[in-house]
This record gives C-alpha cells, structure tokens and sequence, in this order.
C-alpha cells in the first residue's frame, strides 16, 4: 500500500510527466508485480497510459531534466517514471537492460518496464542466436534463405529476395514451438519493412551480417517509435516469462547439436526477475 507521502510525490511526478496518477496498486491488485498475464495490458490500460506518457509525458521529463534530448522513449520512461537512469534497453546487446524488481510498487509502471525489457530480450535472443550458428556454420543460414512456396511475401525471382524471407523462415521453424511473440514479431516486420536484399547464392555470412542489420533495425524502431513497440506488445504477448531463448532457436535451426530444446529451458529462467514468483 502506499503511504500518503508516496502517494503526493507519485502524484506530483505523475502531473509533471502528464500520466494518471493514482496507485495503480490499490485498483488492481491482480496485476501487480507478481501477478503479470497478457489480459493485464487491457486491465491496466497500457496502451493509454503509454501514449499519454509519449505525448506529454516525454517531453516533460526532456524540459525538466530528468532525460536527454537524445534519449529513446523507452530510455526516458526507464528514467523518469522507473527510477533507473542507467538502464538502456534501446539497442542490441545492452549490459544495462534488466527486468524491473518488485521495487517498481505502480503495476502499470512496473508492467511497462517490465515488457520493455521482454521485448528487447526477444530481440537480443534471435541477435544472439544468429550470430552463434553464423560463428559455428553459417551454411545454415543459407539453407534458410530460399523462399518456401507459401511465401507470398517474396520476390517473384527466387534469387533475389528481401532479408524479411529468411528472417520469417527461422521465426516459422516447424520444430520449435510457435508463440504468440512470434505473431507479434511477424506483424513488426510487415509494418516496419526493409529494404535489405540479398542474392541467394550469397554465403551464409553475408546473409547473417544482413539479418543482423535488420534486427538492428527493429530494435531501433520499437525504442524509438512508440507506435512500433504497441505492435510488438500491445496485446500483453510479453508478459511472465518468454516461451524459448537463444538455446531454442540455435537447436531448432542445428538440431545435430541438440535438437528440441524444451521452451522452459534454464536460460530463459535465469534471465528472469528472481524477485518476481515463477
């Protein structure tokens, strides 16, 4: 429960970045930091409480000082409402992106931050992946990189196509279990398209550094562009804990070097808040 000292400075903060500012806490105590599920992006409001903190939220901060003018909007709100002017969540392979610990006592703040850091986990789990099979075998890649005849998407000449094609390949890999991140995923990549082409009998390393640039890309949009990140995660799909790693995705793609690896594998769990209940 708050106190009715933090419940005037979370009143005071909330007015200066232009977001509601009662506890969430005490009106929805079924999501809170413990209690996170896909439905509480509804419950919570998040894509209102997101927009407001954009639209004049953002610029409060910027005026006040509590962020810099060159700083993402995820990077702002991790600042300003978080409390956490070091983390960075807004690039690949940020040492500085963590989960939120129950510290955060607003749900919505705490949701917000939390799902900002799963979808740069998703992310940084394919970044990470791609570049392991590209340092063991980076024929691999290549063997992804033909359309599949239910690809409406690629180019009419097979040899040409858009770094998309492979990107969505691996996403529909048949033996790795599909996830409503990947749908999310998928959606991203068709409203935030690329312009990345690539001949098919280029080499997998060519192929790979390429898929590296489009996620790269993509991280870029969704820490920028407010708009994108509600499409990556604006149907509570990155709640709770994410259905597979970078274990996975490497398995599934070289399955001589362990096959199927059980989507609640340790590397998912150890990334996890451990103050949150699993």
């Amino acid at each position: 429960m708050h106190s009715p000292v933090q419940t005037v400075a979370f009143a005071s903060l909330a007015l200066l970045l232009g977001i509601d500012a009662s506890p969430v806490s005490t009106r929805s105590d079924a999501c809170g930091a413990l209690n996170l599920t896909s439905t509480c992006w509804d419950t919570l409001g998040m894509t209102n409480y997101l927009n407001t903190f954009v639209q004049s939220g953002l610029n409060a901060s910027m005026k006040h000082g509590s962020c810099n003018l060159e700083d993402t909007w995820s990077r702002c709100f991790l600042n300003a409402v978080v409390k956490k002017p070091k983390m960075d969540c807004s690039f690949l392979y940020s040492t500085t992106c963590e989960p939120p610990t129950a510290a955060v006592k607003d749900a919505r703040a705490y949701y917000a931050a939390w799902n900002i850091w799963s979808t740069h986990s998703y992310l940084n789990n394919w970044a990470y992946a791609i570049s392991e099979i590209v340092t063991e075998d980076f024929d691999v890649i290549k063997e992804n990189a033909k359309p599949v005849d239910s690809d409406q998407s690629s180019s009419a000449n097979t040899e040409i196509q858009n770094i998309d094609t492979v990107l969505k390949n691996m996403i529909l890999k048949p033996n790795r279990a599909q996830a409503s991140v990947d749908a999310a995923m998928l959606a991203l990549m068709k409203e935030v398209p690329s312009t990345l082409i690539y001949n098919t009998s280029n080499t997998g390393l060519d192929i790979g550094n390429q898929l590296q640039q489009r996620l790269v890309q993509l991280m870029n949009n969704v820490s920028t562009h407010e708009k994108n990140f509600l499409t990556l995660a604006g149907k509570g799909q990155f709640s709770r804990q994410l259905p597979y790693g970078s274990a996975t995705i490497i398995a599934s793609l070289m399955p001589e070097d362990g096959g199927l690896i059980d989507i609640t594998d340790g590397e998912v769990r150890e990334s996890i808040d451990p103050s949150v209940d699993q």
